[in-house]
């Protein structure tokens, strides 16, 4: 089993961080390595005195790296309130044993969230999960910039 967690702080707000999390759809467009993207059941929401509670649905991805191509789907579940949010990951097809990541998202203040970026994954294929050992951190440090990078040029956007 190999498991990795990074930490940042970003310069957005806490809902855009967690709205671009939360969109799927768009993965192709900036996360690395992520080629294609497409909801297999639409999104479920449970809301209490218009705060959005609780989420979920589920999505199939493919991810491309040199001459290997994966695709599975994932389990998306999602829990907030006003300052914290836990998305949950989870997949147990295409690549993967067992796949589970979780993205908790804390608001700092009002420009500032924490984002903790946690994965534990197990390969089916043995010599995959060796290669995946030696490059986990170097792997979960691109996602994150790339999320990182679209929070930035959103940002840019919104202010032009």
């Amino acid at each position: 089993m190999i498991k990795n967690l990074l930490t940042r702080v970003v310069n957005d707000n806490y809902i855009n961080t967690l709205n671009l999390v939360l969109d799927v759809k768009e993965y192709p467009s900036f996360v690395n390595w992520c080629t294609k993207t497409s909801l297999i059941t639409n999104p479920e929401f449970i809301t209490i005195n218009d705060l959005l509670i609780n989420y979920n649905f589920q999505a199939e991805l493919t991810f491309s790296y040199s001459i290997f191509s994966y695709q599975y789907t994932s389990d998306i579940n999602y829990f907030c309130n006003n300052d914290y949010a836990q998305i949950v990951i989870t997949s147990n097809n295409g690549p993967f044993k067992r796949m589970k990541n979780i993205w908790t998202i804390n608001k700092i203040n009002n420009n500032q969230s924490k984002i903790d970026f946690y994965i534990e994954i197990e390969l089916k294929n043995l010599i995959l999960e060796k290669i995946a050992m030696l490059n986990i951190n170097f792997v979960s440090n691109t996602i994150l910039t790339s999320f990182e990078k679209q929070l930035q040029k959103k940002s840019k956007t919104q202010l032009t």
